[in-house]
């Protein structure tokens, strides 16, 4: 059976942090929200992400060495949309997306 709820993906990403854990104690997990898709601030699946992110944010929430990183927001125009110079298709990054998600994980501090 193929996860599709918000709470059944969730529960997928608790239970790879778990096994990452388990096989390597020492590291330091960053999780990355689910990303935004779809030009229009109204996209159905827009909702679900928020839940989704919302139920790992939750979740991962005082964890040791974890860090949840939702970085959707910069992604999106004043109205909520996605600029098509940063996810073309609306769902994949461009360069330049890419790069917003670069300086993204450098401000976290966990890069070496």
């Amino acid at each position: 059976a193929c996860a599709k709820t918000p709470v059944e993906i969730a529960a997928g990403v608790l239970v790879i942090c778990d096994r990452i854990n388990a096989k390597c104690p020492a590291a330091h997990l960053l999780v990355m929200g689910v990303f935004p898709r779809g030009h229009d601030p109204n996209d159905g699946y827009r909702p679900k992400i928020s839940a989704l992110n919302a139920l790992v944010a939750k979740k991962l929430a005082g964890r040791p060495a974890t860090t949840f990183l939702d970085i959707g927001a910069r992604f999106l125009t004043p109205d909520g949309g996605i600029a098509p110079e940063i996810m073309p298709d609306a769902l994949h990054p461009s360069d330049r997306g890419y790069a917003i998600w670069g300086q993204a994980l450098q401000e976290t501090g966990l890069l070496p």
